[in-house]
């Protein structure tokens, strides 16, 4: 597995409140808070900056099976801080590990669902919406904690890892 996309943001130019789409960055900073520069809007006014949800982490997979379902989504475009080719994302469940050739270490936490704040894509609106909620359930990603601060770049190595017997 390698890393094949990375964000943090909002965008410039975004309305206030608003965290999607993100910017593309070459390499990011990742702390126990989260990715640096980047603001989850959700996550900082309703879950109190909730440390299980630092790190947003999506699949190229899932990516385009929204795709191949005629959306027309970019990297970033989720809210993802981190897009990793070949995730196995079928295997994922909670507490299992990702681990970075730099020596991040992150712990998946739980899925994160489609959320209404999506139809603030320029390409989804009201208009589409409701029909995403349902097509974009278990389609948009894992939250994940962080256990070992570090940088990560793009195309990094990605290690996945059971449930630590510590």
């Amino acid at each position: 597995m390698r890393v094949s996309g990375l964000f943090s943001g909002p965008k410039q130019g975004l309305p206030k409140g608003r965290s999607m789409p993100k910017n593309p960055e070459p390499n990011l900073l990742i702390t126990k808070l989260g990715a640096a520069g980047d603001i989850n809007h959700y996550r900082l006014t309703k879950k109190n900056n909730e440390e299980d949800m630092a790190i947003l982490v999506l699949s190229s997979q899932e990516l385009e099976q929204l795709r191949r379902k005629g959306y027309e989504f970019l990297p970033g475009d989720l809210g993802e801080n981190i897009l990793i080719e070949g995730l196995p994302v079928d295997q994922i469940i909670p507490d299992m590990y990702l681990n970075f050739e730099s020596g991040l270490s992150l712990q998946f936490s739980r899925i994160c669902d489609p959320c209404s704040k999506l139809n603030q894509l320029p390409n989804i609106g009201s208009k589409r919406i409701k029909n995403l909620l349902k097509d974009a359930m278990g389609l948009r990603g894992w939250y994940a904690r962080v256990i070992a601060e570090g940088n990560v770049s793009i195309g990094d190595v990605v290690e996945i890892h059971g449930i630590s017997s510590n």
